[in-house]
């Protein structure tokens, strides 16, 4: 599983946070919505548990993804989710990094998401670029 950005698909925003309790890694999610009328959204996110300092599909770092679905308007599912990862940052004695995308241009929305903190090409998508024959 993977954050799968193409055209076509609206993201609202993605996060990202850096913790160290109880081991050290991050957590990165996305809300978006496959609906025209923007009704029914899905919200991906993984935590990354460090195991080596190696990028991409070298790395043998635990990844762990999850997947959960919302229904309901875009500012109340945004809010809320964006509630409990903030919650989820400060307990883990982290702070919550957002970025609000509300695109449906793949490069926009990979423009946004490798300006965020601590994330690059191999963080992201293991070191294969989106729209590449290799990608997961």
């Amino acid at each position: 599983m993977s954050i799968d950005l193409k055209d076509g698909r609206y993201y609202k925003a993605f996060w990202h946070f850096e913790f160290d309790a109880p081991r050290r890694g991050n957590i990165l999610g996305a809300i978006y919505s496959d609906d025209p009328e923007r009704k029914e959204w899905h919200i991906d996110y993984r935590f990354r548990y460090y195991v080596d300092d190696k990028m991409g599909n070298d790395s043998e770092d635990e990844k762990n993804w999850y997947a959960g679905r919302a229904v309901g308007p875009e500012t109340e599912v945004f809010e809320n989710v964006i509630r409990a990862f903030r919650d989820l940052s400060s307990m883990m004695g982290s702070e919550l990094n957002v970025s609000v995308v509300e695109s449906d241009k793949s490069q926009v929305q990979v423009d946004i998401l490798m300006g965020m903190p601590g994330m690059n090409a191999c963080s992201i998508f293991g070191g294969v670029q989106p729209g590449s024959s290799s990608e997961n």
